[in-house]
């Protein structure tokens, strides 16, 4: 109600809201009505004011708001010792080109960098990375990537469609009967009745697509808006037979294995069963999806204001809950419709209403939990007035904008949902929103808060950082909209940003770097993509043959011969620090280290490293990802200077540069130090076989003569007498648990 007040403070989520705030206040002073500030009279209601007496006259308030004014005429002037936000990364040390570029590479196309882009960025530096960037976001790798940040943001993952109350989870038509599907399963498949997992990846097919619009926009050189315009459905064929609607030019029921690729999403722009009726019909992207009504449903005493909270976060980037004020709860009478009444409640339901009212055609006011278009005319619970919606008397009515702005036309009400998908767009809060979720999810956090409390310590310094962090994002965020809404050019802003590519800013005295210098865990997902791309090896559920007809932990897969270890949630994906995809279960993932997930990195680096040496010399030379260039009869023979150590150093080189994206001189300290480590490795476990107090036989499975994935025993490598394949192991091990491996730095 106070949107057109000149009255309005920030609140403390608002970096740089005191000074705002101070602004806004001295703005304020300067109103006045027969000679005294509005200030004074509006509060103590000496002159009429909207939200009545609210300071007493003669009160102990009212001489601080006496003194507030005074004040603001005759500001108090202290020497000002906080950080200038536009010096604020002065000192801050960046990564250099290849290591941007390594950091980029892995995050967004799940490999290191080619020689090509290597030797690009050793010729052009930092100015050849924007195209070399650019490039990488054309590689499928990167799709996948995308999908998973938007899953973080939508939460969809975890849908599941509900017929009833109960949230059983079972879908029902003529082609998937009741109980055929259930999304969680626990850990037993057997009671699947399905062949091939039909029946999940039909839920997989519902669930996905809303970040298949993400995709879809992407792979379309569409702008991100149409994640909202878009004037149809994505289905893929599971979906499409649910929904009784040709795909691909075949008609329902066309067996699966008849169709080609039948899990590509396309655009279908008639769906009668679910977005149409009587000849009209909604579409709004992501809004009309079933997984997002169902993911955030309504009820009888919700109308719709679940989906409208969530609507202005993910998309206005405004998080209502956060904005709302503490209420004297012993002032609302309840049976008044205080929503609609009470001051103490319609600062925020006069915002969250009308959103929630555009979702009207998509239950029966809230007492239907199946999610289908019902326009207004509809036949509707006794809860919805002629229009299709709750009485006016009794909710803000359906708009765009917040109350008292004009309520949506009723012969707007068919398609309000359209209506309010092309507001959104339309503003620049999207542009905002969208660039802080790939923001966050590149830097690996939530953008800093602005501190509250004046009196803590390095309250200048802390709130600099957050008033600097989003000048940061005001800039991508312009960055993205001047490039019509692409996310390509706003991904390069962030990859060349000082934030992500901040390598040390751990500076005496500067608490304003707080934000800069890295030190996130990389992401479950993330870290599997990257063991898998530097080594070779998938780290695996071993002797995993059956087939796994469940997407839960990994939408969209289901071969369990590829069951990674920090893909499952069973096995050890939320442990460190991963999101299930439930509804009730883990939706934050954690971004700093602990006990637990550094137990995690060492029985990793253990297993990884015993599964990738043998192997790796089990190939000829040109076909190894790690000892292209050392033989077995090559030993360290303690002096890395020798001629005869030539290729052992220049692996060492290569490992550093593949495993941890550092460039290091034949003499650098860390070179040397992974030298010494391997040639006592060596050495000591060769004095082992020798005295008899070690074996000669690599164990299995660090022996190459059985398949992990399959458990199948065949010839292969077995033996190690010089002890060289345990020591290369061991040095491989102690790179892969540096945190230059498992931390974004």
């Amino acid at each position: 109600q106070a949107e057109s007040s000149r009255y309005v403070l920030k609140p403390k989520e608002v970096p740089g809201y005191l000074a705002l705030n101070q602004a806004i206040v001295a703005k304020a002073a300067e109103l006045s009505a027969g000679g005294q500030p509005l200030l004074l009279l509006k509060p103590t209601a000496s002159v009429p004011h909207g939200g009545q007496q609210v300071v007493a006259p003669e009160s102990a308030e009212l001489a601080v708001l006496i003194e507030t004014l005074k004040r603001v005429a005759d500001p108090v002037v202290c020497p000002g010792d906080e950080p200038d936000p536009s010096t604020l990364t002065d000192g801050v040390t960046l990564l250099d080109a290849f290591q941007t570029l390594h950091k980029a590479s892995l995050q967004l196309a799940s490999r290191p960098p080619t020689d090509a882009e290597i030797a690009a960025v050793d010729a052009g530096g930092v100015d050849a990375l924007p195209a070399i960037i650019a490039a990488q976001l054309k590689e499928p790798a990167f799709e996948e990537r995308l999908r998973e940040i938007f899953s973080d943001v939508l939460l969809t993952d975890g849908f599941r469609a509900n017929n009833t109350v109960d949230n059983t989870g079972n879908i029902v038509n003529d082609y998937y009967p009741s109980g055929a599907v259930d999304y969680w399963g626990g850990e037993n498949w057997a009671w699947r009745s399905w062949p091939n997992g039909e029946g999940i990846r039909l839920v997989e097919a519902l669930a996905r697509e809303p970040v298949e619009f993400v995709v879809h926009a992407f792979r379309a050189g569409a702008p991100l808006s149409t994640i909202l315009t878009a004037p149809y459905r994505l289905l893929n064929a599971y979906s499409a037979r649910f929904f009784k609607v040709p795909y691909k030019g075949f008609a329902p029921g066309t067996p699966f294995d008849q169709i080609p690729d039948p899990t590509e999403y396309v655009e279908v722009s008639s769906v009668p069963v679910i977005n149409e009726k009587d000849g009209s019909g909604e579409y709004a992207g992501i809004l009309t999806t079933s997984s997002f009504l169902l993911r955030y449903p309504s009820s009888p005493t919700n109308f719709n204001r679940k989906r409208a909270r969530f609507t202005y976060k993910y998309f206005l980037a405004f998080d209502i809950m956060k904005s709302a004020p503490r209420i004297d709860a012993s002032a609302v009478d309840l049976n008044d419709t205080p929503t609609l009444k009470n001051e103490q409640c319609t600062g925020c339901h006069s915002q969250i209403d009308p959103v929630a009212g555009m979702f009207q055609n998509q239950d029966e006011c809230g007492y239907d939990d199946a999610v289908y278009y019902q326009p207004p005319g509809s036949p509707k619970n006794n809860a919805c007035d002629d229009a299709g919606w709750v009485p006016a008397t009794e909710m803000f009515p359906p708009g765009v904008a917040p109350a008292p702005a004009e309520p949506l036309a009723l012969e707007d009400r068919p398609r309000a949902l359209e209506a309010l998908a092309a507001h959104i767009v339309s503003q620049p809060a999207f542009a905002d929103a969208m660039t802080l979720h790939v923001y966050s999810a590149l830097i690996g956090r939530r953008p800093l808060q602005a501190p509250a409390d004046p009196t803590q310590p390095g309250f200048a310094e802390l709130d600099a950082a957050a008033t600097y962090e989003a000048s940061e994002l005001a800039r991508l965020s312009t960055i993205f909209q001047e490039s019509g809404q692409q996310l390509g050019p706003l991904i390069v802003a962030i990859v060349m940003s000082p934030t992500f590519r901040a390598a040390a800013a751990d500076k005496p005295g500067r608490v304003e770097l707080v934000g800069l210098g890295g030190g996130v865990l990389t992401t479950p997902e993330n870290l599997n993509r990257k063991i898998t791309a530097t080594t070779g090896v998938i780290w695996q559920v071993h002797g995993a043959t059956a087939a796994l007809n469940t997407g839960y932990q990994r939408v969209g897969r289901h071969d369990r011969t590829n069951d990674a270890y920090l893909l499952l949630r069973e096995q050890l994906k939320t442990l460190y620090g991963g999101m299930d995809g439930s509804f009730q279960g883990v939706k934050t993932r954690q971004t700093e280290p602990s006990t637990l997930t550094a137990a995690i990195v060492e029985h990793m680096a253990l297993e990884v490293s015993c599964l990738a040496t043998a192997r790796d010399f089990d190939k000829a030379p040109a076909e190894r990802l790690l000892f292209p260039d050392v033989s077995l009869s090559l030993l360290p023979s303690g002096d890395p200077s020798a001629a005869d150590q030539a290729p052992i150093v220049k692996t060492l080189q290569r490992l550093h540069r593949r495993l941890l994206g550092e460039h290091l001189e034949a003499d650098a300290p860390e070179l040397l130090a992974s030298y010494a480590l391997l040639t006592e490795l060596q050495q000591q476990g060769a004095a082992r076989i020798a005295a008899g107090q070690e074996s000669e036989d690599l164990e299995r499975p660090c022996s190459t003569d059985i398949d992990v994935a399959t458990g199948v025993v065949s010839a292969g490598m077995t033996t190690d007498p010089t002890y060289v394949i345990r020591a290369w192991q061991g040095l491989l091990s102690y790179l892969l648990m540096d945190d230059h491996f498992v931390l974004e730095l």
